[in-house]
């Protein structure tokens, strides 16, 4: 950021059109913070788990979001079971921008 803004202001570059590119900087800045997240394969692969354990972790993970889906909220009455084996079903991977997520 020392840097960017030094360039910015070496240059004399206008306020509106600095913010612009402030704005954008953030962006992909919070992008690529996000592209580097650990995920719970890293953890495995630096503590291997006991499967009840990595479960477990797994629902703790993926549930929260799930129950944001009005299908998913209907498993609140009838129980976590079937939520559960779903989460056990996730796996995460990390995307890059614009990629696809759901491919066959």
């Amino acid at each position: 950021e020392a840097k960017l803004r030094q360039f910015l202001g070496d240059h004399r570059i206008p306020r509106a059109l600095a913010q612009r590119i402030w704005v954008v900087y953030r962006q992909r800045a919070r992008l690529a913070a996000r592209q580097f997240q650990t995920t719970l394969a890293d953890v495995r692969a630096i503590f291997p788990m006991p499967v009840d354990l990595s479960l477990a972790v797994q629902f703790e993970i993926h549930h929260r979001r799930l129950l944001l889906l009005p299908i998913f909220k209907a498993t609140l009455k009838v129980g976590y079971p079937e939520l559960e084996d779903l989460c056990a079903s996730i796996e995460e991977r990390r995307a890059g921008p614009l990629q696809e997520v759901f491919v066959e």
